[in-house]
């Protein structure tokens, strides 16, 4: 036996600060909603207006669903890199315009 808490009290829970975790749920679920709704809508028009069979309609959303979360995570790698570069870039140009004269120009110049 150990002298101190245990580790589910010393962590920190969001409903013991009065942080409800409600708008969450709510977000969760309009996105679960909102995904199943695409998914059956696109099976029912490549089904349907297409004219694909269900072997081609299953092999198109397998492969797609595969290259989609093959390429989410380069993807964002590559986007938050590009961010911090751009943000590098703005913050760098705002202290030479401070460093040259104690003065920032003004907004679009």
């Amino acid at each position: 036996m150990t002298d101190g808490p245990s580790l589910t009290e010393q962590a920190p829970r969001a409903d013991r600060a009065g942080v409800s975790r409600a708008p969450i749920y709510a977000v969760e679920l309009a996105d679960a909603v909102g995904v199943g709704m695409y998914l059956a809508s696109s099976v029912l028009f490549l089904s349907r207006a297409v004219d694909l069979s269900n072997h081609e309609v299953g092999l198109i959303l397998g492969v797609s669903g595969v290259a989609s979360m093959a390429g989410a995570m380069p993807i964002a790698r590559a986007d938050t890199e590009w961010l911090l570069l751009v943000a590098d870039a703005y913050a760098h140009r705002a202290l030479e315009r401070v460093a040259d004269d104690g003065r920032p120009d003004p907004v679009g110049v």
